[in-house]
């Protein structure tokens, strides 16, 4: 039962880290779109 649950909750941390990394990447991707946004209007 104690393995089910540090699975589990190990699944879950990396699971948050990828979505805070995915999160990350995306504000990054969008604020280099907006630089280029500016750079070309």
């Amino acid at each position: 039962m104690e393995t089910l649950v540090g699975t589990s909750i190990g699944r879950w941390l990396l699971l948050k880290m990828l979505m805070e990394l995915i999160y990350k990447c995306k504000n990054y991707f969008l604020s280099l779109l907006s630089c280029f946004d500016q750079t070309y209007t």
